[in-house]
This record gives structure tokens, sequence and C-alpha cells, in this order.
């Protein structure tokens, strides 16, 4: 099974009108690519700028998207590859349509599972947690936020849960990878509230006519499932 860590920085935060500025992919057996990408008409916000500290200078001169991709080696992938994101949700819907036909494994998703009682599930917080954290190429940058730097983080922590999530029979890669693909699209038992009144309270200590309320909203399902799964234990 043929896998590829895929990062990006974007002009802003919605998909249907925001344009990558950068691109980078690291490879199953470690190398690694990178390409800023002209947005085109899209201007790069200021808060996106904030983060990754690319310029519209810096992107006047770079290639289209397809060409980025190319340069990124992201080009004429086998039908089984499987595209690893921190956060799929965001990143899967900013690349092309092709890309987005395959397979993918979100280690943020995978995260939550696996380590539930991280301080944070950011991948740089997990780099640093899991004890990760080593000194990058100079390719990198040395910058969070950038798509290599970033991209090296994640793969980092793909290798990490490969080795760690509960595997029958043989771990291999190719079996690991089979368990965080699933993984990815389980609902989350979550811990904490995130939001409204009960914000920071353990979900466990949240009362029922509260959870019921949630039920009726809309919110995620890893929210509405936490919710099902106190109710179904209170009354069980």
């Amino acid at each position: 099974m043929k896998y590829v860590v895929i990062d990006t920085e974007t002009t802003g935060m919605d998909p249907e009108q925001d344009r990558l500025v950068e691109v980078a992919a690291v490879w199953d057996d470690g190398s690694y690519s990178q390409s800023l990408v002209n947005p085109g008409a899209r201007p790069i916000s200021f808060g996106a700028m904030a983060t990754h500290h690319i310029t519209p200078e810096m992107v006047a001169d770079a290639p289209p998207i397809d060409a980025a991709l190319w340069n990124a080696g992201l080009h004429d992938l086998p039908s089984d590859a499987v595209l690893v994101f921190h956060n799929a949700e965001f990143d899967h819907a900013f690349l092309t349509s092709d890309l987005r036909m395959l397979p993918t494994v979100c280690t943020y998703r995978c995260a939550l599972h696996l380590v539930p009682d991280a301080e944070s599930h950011s991948n740089g917080a997990l780099w640093y947690e899991l004890g990760l954290n080593h000194p990058m190429p100079p390719e990198a940058g040395n910058m969070p936020h950038r798509a290599l730097f970033d991209a090296l983080m994640t793969a980092d922590l793909l290798r990490w849960l490969i080795e760690n999530v509960p595997v029958e029979g043989e771990r291999t890669d190719t079996t690991a990878m089979r368990e965080l693909y699933q993984l990815s699209r389980t609902p989350v038992l979550l811990k904490t509230c995130r939001f409204g009144k009960h914000r920071d309270t353990a979900w466990a200590d949240i009362p029922t006519d509260y959870m019921q309320w949630v039920l009726k909203q809309d919110f995620d399902e890893d929210v509405k499932h936490t919710c099902r799964h106190w109710i179904g234990r209170r009354r069980g």
C-alpha cells in the first residue's frame, strides 16, 4: 500500500473560494517534496499570512495548482494510494478532483481515538507530547505552519500511529493503515464539551436533558455520538 502525507497552506479557510499557496508531500519511503502555488486572482488574507508567512510576492511567479501538484509529485498516483492529512476534511477540499477520489487517513481523528488524553490534538502539540520532535531539514524552514514542516510532523505522527494502533494478527504497515483508515471514519467518544454553558465539563458529568437538546441541534457526528453513548449508559 503506497501512502503519502500531504499538507497545504491556503489563502484562507473557505475551500469554495480560497486557493492553495503551498503544498508539500512526504512519501512512505521518507522522501519529500514541496511547491509554492500561485492562487490566481484570489488574494491571501492577512490572517492566513500571519499563520504561514507566505506573501503575495512569494507566490507571484509560482506555478498554478496543476503544475505545482506535478512539481510535488502528486500526479498519476495509483488508485490504491492513500492520502494522509492532519485534519483531512480541510486539506482534502483544496485538492484537484482526481486526488479527492483517492482514499484518505486523518491523523487528527486517529489521534483523538488513540491519544484521547493529549493536551492538544494539533499535529505540533502531539509531535512534542509523544516525543517525536527532532531537527528538521533545512528545506522545511524551521517554521511550523509551512507546508513541508507540517507534513514532516504529520509523517512522524503517522509512523507513531502505525506502530501503536491495535491490529489483529501480524502488524505491518498495510494492516495498520487499514485500521487507521477505519478509525478515520469512526465517530469519536469525546471526553470534554467544548462549547456552551457546559464548556470544559466532562461529557460524563453533563446533564441528560442538555445532551438530549444537543441531539436536536446541528452539531457534528462526534458530539452526537458522545451524547448517545452517555444517554445509553444512563438508561442501561
